[in-house]
């Protein structure tokens, strides 16, 4: 992977990312742990327990396919958008300013009750329930539409981050970059 050229990657939509055993054994991680964070600034509750070695193996070896790169998963977390965060969901236009080092980011639509399309940049898709999106969270502007949760809809997605070893450090010159980026998006579309 090089570092210039994830400022272009075409996302790529990946059906059936999952078997049904396990979307039951993630689920079951969820309702298992104690690990939640309230996120207010962005309407969800996550839930940062970690994965099995098997879940995380799938997820590596599926993105590898589509990278032709030999990957690290990074990070991961699994949010629930819903009223009950406390906030409103949402997904204003952003990069993922957390990641110090460049990386694929694979978003997964598990269960919802609301059709909430998934935008990076001017490209939005109809993520459907086990459909996978791959892009750069580190290098691409990504959002959601503003949308209407009445009081008990839900959107559950899991969001995992994976890199390369040995590729340099993000500097203040690409936040920049993507900080102006993340604007025009705002200012566009909200």
């Amino acid at each position: 992977m090089s570092d210039m050229n994830l400022y272009d990657f075409e996302p790529i939509v990946i059906d059936n990312f999952f078997t049904e055993e396990e979307i039951i054994d993630i689920y079951t991680i969820k309702s298992d742990s104690k690990n939640f964070i309230v996120d207010s600034n962005f309407g969800f509750i996550t839930c940062t327990e970690n994965f099995t070695e098997n879940i995380i193996n799938k997820i590596i070896s599926n993105v590898e396919k589509y990278t032709n790169s030999k990957l690290t998963f990074f990070g991961s977390h699994m949010p629930r958008y819903t009223w009950k965060s406390g906030t409103k969901p949402q997904l204003l236009p952003h990069y993922d300013v957390g990641l110090d080092r460049t990386c694929y980011t694979l978003t997964i639509q598990l269960d919802h009750t609301l059709t909430w399309p998934f935008c990076v940049g001017e490209n939005c898709y109809n993520v459907l329930r086990n459909q996978a999106i791959l892009f750069s969270g580190s290098h691409q502007i990504h959002w959601r539409p503003q949308t209407d949760f009445k009081e008990d809809d839900f959107y559950d997605i899991i969001v995992v981050q994976l890199t390369e070893n040995n590729l340099p450090l993000l500097d203040s010159i690409h936040k920049e970059k993507m900080l102006k980026e993340a604007d025009y998006y705002a200012s566009k579309y909200f």
